[in-house]
């Protein structure tokens, strides 16, 4: 099957990501796969050639002839768009090549709205007039399609495909080599922040929790990782002088070094008011972290009774979740993390994921 895939461009991001492993299974059971991009961030393309997926871009305007005619050759059977301006741009797009089966992907939920950008909301208005033209729409979480199909989404050719993640190993000497690098004592209780310093993530939540829970246990050290969280981060200055030790700034951090950092955490937090389908937390509940989560999004679905979820905007809840796991003994905290990586083995697998759309694939091309 040849699947040509659309999306604004291949940098870092969650999408993107889930873009990258999926076509690697996809390669894997033989299928061909072609990415074009609306703009030139090329941050993952290295990795896409590596998997023999070609990368071509729509911009600048010059090349965009030969782009088109690389679609035409091409000759897909599926035109996968990913999110929302690519999602718009496939229905024009599938006369150049050859009138394939479009399937729309969206990896949002919409109860910020107002926080939205205008243009991108009038794009997922726009979304909504024209969804019916598309062959399917997949949603990675079940909010997301909730939020869309209030907001006028067809509902006649959709489905949830939760994400999927492959199964990393989780090793207890790789465990010590990170901790060491990060300089936490074996006694010391990691919890970790990963995500970008974004009001959606509730950064100023978990901060005020941090900081008042360090006051209050002397073995917690703070993780942050994520775009806006390096070592020059305004918030970094703001914690009080005597509990800077407690925490490590470490910035935005490629795929491999936030695996090692995954490794060396026992906690996961999620403060977030506005969440799709959280892919840090199914990553960090695979390398055996306890996830303590705001109820927003499919947060509470993905951590089923493996950990602790809260109300959204409530530091006094998070804080009560930490110290219920600072509390628990050790053995009965292992058992915990190891049913935290074996619910996202079963539940959120890869092989699950992308078998998921592969049936809806050849479903399309049959009819």
């Amino acid at each position: 099957m040849r699947i040509m895939q659309v999306i604004m461009g291949v940098h870092v991001g969650g999408a993107e990501m889930a873009m990258l492993r999926m076509s690697r299974e996809f390669r894997k059971r033989g299928h061909e796969i072609q990415v074009y991009c609306i703009r030139r961030q090329s941050t993952l393309e290295c990795q896409f050639k590596k998997i023999g997926v070609s990368v071509y871009y729509f911009s600048p305007v010059w090349g965009l002839f030969e782009t088109l005619r690389r679609m035409r050759e091409f000759q897909p059977d599926i035109l996968q768009a990913w999110l929302p301006h690519a999602n718009l741009l496939s229905l024009p797009l599938r006369r150049f090549a050859g009138n394939p089966k479009v399937v729309w992907n969206i990896r949002q939920s919409l109860n910020r709205w107002r926080q939205i950008p205008a243009f991108t909301r009038r794009i997922i208005l726009w979304g909504a007039r024209f969804s019916h033209r598309a062959d399917a729409l997949i949603y990675n979480s079940g909010q997301g399609r909730t939020d869309h199909e209030n907001h006028g989404y067809c509902n006649k050719f959709s489905l949830v495909v939760p994400n999927g993640f492959e199964p990393l190993p989780f090793d207890s000497h790789l465990r010590q080599q990170a901790r060491s690098q990060l300089e936490l004592s074996s006694e010391q209780l990691a919890l970790l922040f990963v995500g970008r310093d974004h009001l959606d993530k509730g950064p100023e939540l978990f901060m005020d929790a941090a900081v008042r829970f360090a006051r209050e246990s002397a073995r917690t050290v703070f993780i942050l990782v994520g775009r806006g969280f390096g070592v020059n981060s305004v918030r970094l200055l703001r914690i009080p002088a005597d509990l800077r030790s407690r925490f490590r700034f470490l910035g935005e951090v490629a795929e491999s070094v936030l695996v090692e950092v995954l490794q060396a955490g026992d906690v996961f937090t999620s403060t977030s008011i506005s969440e799709g389908f959280p892919n840090a937390l199914a990553e960090a509940m695979l390398l055996e972290n306890i996830p303590v989560v705001t109820a927003v999004g499919d947060s509470a679905r993905i951590v089923g009774e493996c950990g602790i979820v809260v109300p959204p905007k409530n530091s006094d809840a998070i804080i009560d979740g930490w110290r219920r796991l600072a509390q628990m003994p050790a053995e009965q905290r292992n058992v915990l993390q190891r049913q935290c990586r074996e619910r996202i083995l079963q539940e959120y697998s890869l092989e699950r994921c992308v078998s998921g759309y592969e049936q809806l694939y050849r479903e399309l091309v049959d009819k």
